[in-house]
């Protein structure tokens, strides 16, 4: 991901947002408004395949599950790897390139990870995932 190819990066926005919601997450993903993280994505991008507003379902199940679906386009299920002892996230320590610089990500595997739209497709279902936690400040 690093030393490859451009990529391609298409928005979703969910239909919920009103107008200046949507005006703000866009300059923010597109890095108008600054943000290390966003800057340096918008970098190792070659092309924006647009911005839709479409119905999202993100759900926590419990302290490991995440699931989002965007019907008919995305779909993403993960669950975090338990380590030696239970009660504490697996995490990779110091990573090369992290979507949340200063904090480590936690291991997950995805129980579902497809993804359909603008003339792509893919399914990772059972391959590797990670998440984390975070708050956005330019």
């Amino acid at each position: 991901m690093l030393t490859g190819p451009k990529w391609k990066i298409a928005l979703y926005l969910d239909e919920r947002a009103n107008n200046d919601q949507k005006d703000a997450l866009t300059k923010i993903f597109t890095g108008q408004v600054g943000g290390d993280f966003f800057v340096e994505m918008l970098s190792r991008t070659g092309e924006i395949l647009g911005t839709r507003s479409v119905p999202i379902e993100f759900n926590i199940e419990d302290k490991k599950r995440r699931k989002i679906k965007i019907p008919s386009i995305a779909e993403m299920e993960i669950e975090g790897l338990t380590g030696s002892d239970p009660n504490v996230e697996s995490k990779v320590v110091n990573p090369a390139f992290s979507n949340t610089p200063g904090d480590d990500p936690i291991i997950a595997r995805s129980a579902r990870h497809a993804y359909k739209d603008h003339g792509l497709e893919w399914d990772n279902s059972g391959r590797n995932s990670f998440y984390n936690r975070f708050t956005y400040s330019p």
